[in-house]
């Protein structure tokens, strides 16, 4: 069933080419949206002064993240800023090497 709408939506892009296009536009345009709305959250809540429970906690930075996450949604768009930015932070982070979490056991052996 989860198939349906898809496979009708690809169907009637064979008929429209405007079709597809308008639906992705505004599919993507939703989940900006919802990412900026989390955001904003986050922001408002700790401009009341309220503070993340856990144990990662961005401390005083907290404030300044959430004011650049704002700023920075803008240049979601931009598939280049984006790539550029993953980049640098996958090769200047290294988060991938100092993780303790177990590797290779997804397969059971046998």
């Amino acid at each position: 069933m989860a198939a349906v709408v898809p496979l009708l939506i690809a169907f009637a892009s064979l008929f429209s080419e405007d079709a597809l296009t308008n639906i992705v536009s505004f599919a993507i345009l939703g989940i900006y949206a919802s990412l900026r709305m989390v955001v904003l959250a986050a922001l408002r809540a700790r401009l009341k002064g309220r503070h993340p429970a856990g144990e990662f906690t961005l401390g005083r930075w907290g404030l300044a993240v959430n004011i650049g996450a704002l700023a920075g949604l803008r240049h979601l768009r931009d598939r280049q800023h984006l790539l550029g930015t993953g980049l640098l932070h996958t090769f200047t982070t290294h988060h991938y090497g100092r993780g303790n979490a177990p590797s290779g056991d997804a397969v059971p052996e046998g």
